[in-house]
């Protein structure tokens, strides 16, 4: 009689990451998307600020205006001026801004 040899299953297969897709340039496509995300959400606060304040025509005293999401993007800014992100990729160095 011979011995039953147990074989695992492997399940369902890995869904792929950005790592798998776009390998090093995956965090830099990465923090793009956080830039523009961070940019948006500022922009839509700034018309919801204009929007209560009446584009400049109205008292804008009790109004609020979330500061949060232009700090994220102000620090990703300086974070690829100061080239700590060309670490990650290869294409950080030559990324211009428009």
């Amino acid at each position: 009689m011979s011995d039953v040899v147990d074989f695992k299953h492997p399940g369902p297969p890995k869904e792929p990451t950005l790592k798998d897709k776009f390998g090093y340039d995956a965090d830099f496509l990465k923090w793009i998307a956080e830039w523009r995300a961070a940019r948006a959400q500022m922009q839509k606060n700034w018309a919801e600020h204009d929007l209560a304040a009446g584009w400049g025509t109205l008292r804008t005293d009790g109004i609020k205006l979330d500061q949060k999401p232009h700090e994220l993007w102000m620090s990703l800014n300086t974070t690829s001026q100061t080239g700590n992100r060309r670490q990650c990729c290869s294409r950080a160095s030559s990324f211009r801004w428009s």
